[in-house]
């Protein structure tokens, strides 16, 4: 919420708010906010409410690079590409079993996701990460998909990264 403190006094006076801008947050349900202390780069305020609320944003609005990962999953599959099938094997089953136990957990959205991509390069081959990234890139890019279809595509190349490692 924005407030003009010069026209609303009171406001100021109540949040103990002496000099301009001053940027408060205010978390749900606390009535004295926490006074905004960072610089002034957009890039740090954007960090600083990505931190507070939890969300993965870039300065322009939308999902930066950490959307969409999960990391527990992304270290059970760095150096995926590079395993032998036996330790590939056991590498699935730990995802399997990871996913199995916190889909349904905050911040585990895209946690099928990871599966399907392991499954996808069973049986399509190492190179599908990077195709499915680039084509997922020229849909981006296109600008002919919905912003709720960007999101998803965000978050799916994201994931995507993790076998780049």
């Amino acid at each position: 919420m924005k407030v003009d403190a010069e026209a609303n006094p009171h406001l100021a006076k109540s949040n103990a708010i002496s000099s301009y801008p001053t940027v408060k947050w205010f978390p749900s349900g606390i009535t004295n906010g926490q006074i905004y202390e960072g610089g002034r780069a957009a890039s740090e305020l954007v960090n600083f409410v990505n931190l507070k609320a939890g969300t993965q944003r870039t300065v322009g609005g939308l999902l930066n690079a950490h959307a969409g990962r999960v990391a527990q999953l992304d270290e059970l599959l760095v150096g995926f590409l590079t395993k032998e099938r036996h330790a590939r094997d056991a590498t699935t089953v730990k995802v399997q079993k990871l996913v199995d136990q916190n889909s349904a957990n905050t911040g585990w959205e895209m946690a099928d996701y990871y599966c399907k991509v392991v499954e996808r390069v069973q049986t399509r081959g190492d190179e599908y990460p990077e195709k499915e990234s680039q084509r997922l890139s020229r849909m981006i890019e296109s600008g002919a998909v919905s912003t709720d279809k960007v999101r998803d595509m965000i978050k799916r190349r994201n994931v995507l990264a993790v076998w780049r490692q």
